[in-house]
């Protein structure tokens, strides 16, 4: 009798340890579950930020362009310091290379376009392909070298 009373405690006591510590670990089981799941929704979430930034930035880099090509398309091939004043050329200034900046900050009475009565125009239309192409907002932008057009 005595062996028999000794396997129901020691049951008892294996049993409920067994069940404090299922009781113990459950918890820790599903916090890791659970942070796993919202690691997983948070770099989702990440990703989803992230390619909305890159559409917003393509969208205001096409903005941009397309307030340069207006304010070349308007601006007139005789006065080319009130073009060179406007706002638009302005935001377009960091952009331009060097030698454009040069050529349009140099001074001079008048300005002696190349080749043609648009010159500054062309010039103007010149940079902004070249910005576009950098920018990759024109199509096969990446396989075309600087120099030339599209």
């Amino acid at each position: 009798m005595v062996d028999s009373a000794w396997a129901g405690v020691v049951g008892a006591v294996v049993g409920g340890a067994i069940g404090s510590l299922t009781s113990l670990v459950a918890p820790l089981v599903n916090w890791k579950t659970e942070r796993k799941r919202i690691d997983c929704e948070h770099k989702n979430e990440l990703e989803k930020l992230d390619r909305q930034r890159e559409l917003d930035e393509r969208t205001y880099k096409r903005g941009l362009i397309l307030k340069w090509r207006m304010g070349i398309a308007t601006a007139s091939p005789s006065d080319l310091r009130s073009a060179l004043t406007a706002g638009w050329f302005e935001e377009l200034r960091p952009f331009l290379s060097d030698d454009v900046i040069a050529r349009f900050s140099e001074p001079r009475a008048v300005y002696v376009a190349p080749e043609t009565p648009r010159g500054f125009k062309d010039v103007l239309a010149a940079e902004v392909d070249r910005i576009e192409r950098e920018w990759g907002l024109r199509p096969g932008s990446e396989e075309t070298p600087s120099g030339s057009q599209s």
